[in-house]
């Protein structure tokens, strides 16, 4: 597996997700997220520089409900029968900034 630079803190996570690959919407498991991206597992192989939509949910105060992102695959790595998707957001919205930076510090704070 390769080694990607990452320039922002990552938590981890295990959330369902739906994605849009090719007009068909696929379904895969993120595993970590920041503020500028994510990590997901899907059966689905994707190509790198590649746009897709994503959707997810996170729990917080403003926002309880899907997030509905679009970002651009800068990994697809195969891992035995799956591929490690990582995913950078091409824009994120200033309600859903606050509603994953509410989500990372409170799933921090619950770590320690």
């Amino acid at each position: 597996m390769k080694n990607y630079q990452r320039n922002t803190d990552r938590i981890s996570v295990s959330k369902p997700i739906t994605f849009l690959h090719r007009k068909a919407q696929e379904k895969g498991k993120m595993i970590n997220l920041s503020m500028y991206g994510s990590g997901f597992i899907s059966n689905k192989a994707l190509e790198i520089g590649e746009t897709i939509d994503i959707k997810f949910s996170l729990p917080t105060s403003n926002i309880n409900s899907e997030l509905e992102l679009q970002g651009k695959v800068i990994h697809s790595d195969k891992v035995k029968q799956q591929y490690l998707i990582g995913l950078k957001f091409t824009e994120v919205s200033s309600p859903y900034k606050m509603a994953i930076q509410e989500f990372m510090s409170k799933t921090r704070v619950a770590l320690y």
